[in-house]
């Protein structure tokens, strides 16, 4: 079925908080702060978001991305499928790395820059395991402080 150029801009309108959510979803799932792939990307030597546009995008209040910012993610996603994590000298980043899982569907498992660009444009559906928002996780140290303070 064919899509007009007005239901692709309300579908745009709808989607792009839903791809930020989804971004948010995917680095909290993967335990990752939103430093760290960025932090990542500069010690390795490859281009990623930075840690402010990422914010800006999570939130869903980012304008039109560039196409530079899906072909990054596509990147991204392909290095955490091929565990191409690169001369990491930083423990704390190799950590968080271990357990990363890329993001895909069904239908395409490792999502390439043109699956978040479709997301992105509402052309792809977020997949469901991306879709709800994971409750953050407390570190021992800041439970220990909220615990002392009841």
């Amino acid at each position: 079925m064919a899509i007009t150029y007005a239901e692709l801009l309300e579908r745009q309108h709808q989607s792009r908080p839903a791809f930020g959510r989804m971004l948010l979803n995917w680095r909290r799932r993967n335990g990752w702060t939103k430093y760290t792939a960025c932090n990542w990307a500069k010690e390795v030597g490859f281009e990623m978001i930075s840690y402010g546009n990422l914010s800006v995008i999570e939130q869903g209040k980012a304008g039109e991305l560039r196409q530079k910012v899906f072909w990054q993610l596509g990147e991204l996603n392909r290095r955490i499928d091929a565990k191409e994590w690169g001369k990491l000298l930083n423990k704390a980043i190799k950590q968080k790395l271990k357990g990363a899982v890329p993001l895909g569907d069904n239908d395409c498992p490792i999502w390439s820059a043109l699956e978040w660009w479709a997301c992105y444009c509402g052309l792809r559906e977020v997949p469901e395991a991306f879709r709800t928002t994971p409750p953050p996780a407390l570190g021992q140290r800041r439970a220990t402080e909220i615990s002392s303070k009841w």
